[in-house]
C-alpha cells in the first residue's frame, strides 16, 4: 500500500452520519492512483475536488446532503455531513498527508 490508499487505511475514530464511511471508500476509489502531493495546500486541493465530485455540492455547504447512492439502510441513510468531512475527515487525512515519508 502507498500513496492515496496510506492516508484512507484508517477510518476516523468517529463518523458524521451513516453516508460518511462509503464516501470516504469513495472518495479512496476516486483518488486510486493519481500522487499524492507533497505539500497541505496542494492536498486540500486535491481532496476538495474529490469530495465535490462525489457529493455533487461544495465543501463549503452546510448541513447534510443525501446521496441516494449511498442509501445502505438506517435512520440516516444516504446522508453525509460536509461539517464533518470540512473538520474532521479531510483535517485528518491532511495530518496524514503531512507525516508520509516523501
Amino acid at each position: 500500500m502507498s500513496g492515496w490508499d496510506d492516508l484512507f487505511r484508517d477510518p476516523p475514530p468517529r463518523w458524521g452520519l451513516r453516508g460518511d464511511p462509503h464516501l470516504w471508500v469513495e472518495m479512496r476509489a476516486a483518488l486510486g492512483e493519481a500522487p499524492v502531493p507533497d505539500n497541505r495546500d496542494d492536498g486540500l486541493a486535491m481532496l476538495t475536488t474529490a469530495w465535490e465530485a462525489l457529493a455533487g455540492l461544495p465543501l463549503s455547504s452546510s448541513g447534510t446532503i443525501k446521496l441516494s447512492r449511498l442509501d445502505h439502510g438506517g435512520m440516516s441513510r444516504g446522508l453525509v455531513s460536509a461539517p464533518f468531512w470540512r473538520d474532521v475527515a479531510i483535517p485528518l487525512l491532511l495530518d496524514r498527508l503531512i507525516n508520509l515519508p516523501h
